[in-house]
């Protein structure tokens, strides 16, 4: 919880609207989002989260040596690859 706690105040302060994202003992809550996306640019809103992901595995990927980086990574890519296009 600390560690994505830390992650995203980073990340909030160049991307503000984040700041509705709650960190709980079971993740990362998205619910705060749900009026923000109503009134924010997909594509912008998209970007953020995506800003959100890489700093979270950067600091994950610094703190275990690198360790889970190339497994988190090619699992992220296979996610990618499923979605529909927009």
């Amino acid at each position: 919880m600390v560690i994505l706690e830390r992650v995203l105040r980073r990340v909030v302060q160049a991307h503000p609207h984040l700041s509705a994202l709650a960190v709980t003992s079971e993740g990362l809550r998205f619910e705060g989002l749900h009026p923000v996306v109503a009134e924010f640019d997909p594509e912008r809103l998209e970007e953020s989260l995506v800003v959100l992901v890489e700093e979270w595995l950067r600091v994950l990927g610094a703190l275990t040596g690198e360790v889970l980086s190339a497994a988190l990574r090619e699992e992220l890519l296979a996610v990618e690859g499923t979605r529909s296009p927009r």
